[in-house]
């Protein structure tokens, strides 16, 4: 099971990483979602961001809270410590990298 979870993981999209930050910001609907990315000019739609919420509550990464609204339940998805950690491990890869460029170029130049 360990290993399947590691190769789901790998294959984490942008958009889903753009999901997980979007939760990690505030806890969110799935509506909620598609509707900030389709405000942000992201052509989406329902049947690509509940999957993508499957995969990253499957992984641990969010948690979902039913909450009564009225007569209807609505599924809200909040991020984990484990998502929390995953996302900040993605940012540190992405930007150490980028850090140690950017210093170089201040101190040396081209």
């Amino acid at each position: 099971m360990r290993e399947f979870e590691n190769w789901r993981k790998r294959f984490l999209t942008r958009s889903s990483l753009f999901i997980l930050w979007l939760i990690h910001r505030k806890p969110m609907t799935g509506y909620d979602i598609v509707k900030v990315m389709r405000n942000d000019g992201i052509r989406v739609s329902c049947s690509f961001v509940y999957p993508m919420l499957t995969l990253l509550t499957d992984l641990g990464l969010i948690e979902v809270h039913e909450e009564n609204t009225g007569k209807r339940k609505r599924k809200v998805y909040r991020i984990t410590s484990k998502g929390r950690k995953y996302l900040y491990s993605v940012r540190e890869k992405i930007l150490s990298p980028l850090r140690k460029e950017f210093l170089r170029f201040l101190l040396e130049g081209d």
